[in-house]
């Protein structure tokens, strides 16, 4: 297992192998059925953190396109790609490390709180927690372990280990062979 990484090993990283490999194949397929999942919801202000590539705002605005999205991640690279990728009226891009930031954030402000990187977040806990109760989560946990991934939750289970007393788990859903996409809502 990997440890918490700064800003800058982040942005080295992604310029390396490039924002397309998280906009495309595997995530471009976990983008689109987790965009399924939060568009059943309906929800009219979504804030994702941590989010890395934008192909999941991309999918959810495309099925939601009323919805205000509010995207954040604190890589450069990552915040360039969005940029480039999401120019639209109703679309905000946050530069913020969610890690320490998430005390500050107005949870009450959005219907719908989506992660696909809390293998990533110090804090995922406590950031959960923040979240006040009745939201509706949206998580993707990965079954792998990679150098950035502070924690692995390979089996249902450990998801249900992990956040189970934080959020009300309503469906665990497989998609591809990587990833688990977790619905839940903050109780």
């Amino acid at each position: 297992m990997g440890s918490k990484k700064s800003k800058e090993w982040y942005d080295k990283e992604l310029k390396g192998i490039g924002m397309a490999v998280f906009n495309t194949g595997v995530h471009e397929k976990r983008g689109s059925a987790l965009a399924e999942l939060i568009a059943k919801d309906s929800p009219k202000k979504i804030f994702e953190f941590a989010a890395g590539g934008s192909i999941l705002a991309q999918k959810v605005i495309s099925l939601l396109p009323q919805a205000a999205y509010f995207w954040s991640d604190f890589s450069d690279t990552a915040i360039e790609d969005a940029r480039k990728n999401l120019v639209l009226p109703n679309f905000s891009i946050w530069s913020i490390d969610i890690d320490s930031f998430y005390p500050k954030i107005e949870w009450a402000n959005f219907d719908a709180i989506v992660c696909v990187s809390m293998e990533h977040l110090a804090h995922d806990r406590e950031i959960l927690e923040a979240v006040p109760l009745g939201k509706k989560v949206f998580l993707s946990i990965p079954n792998i372990d990679a150098p950035d991934h502070i924690r692995v939750l390979n089996k249902t289970d450990d998801i249900y280990a992990r956040y189970g007393d934080i959020i009300k788990i309503e469906s665990i859903t497989p998609c591809t062979k990587l990833f688990k996409l977790v619905v839940g809502t903050r109780y």
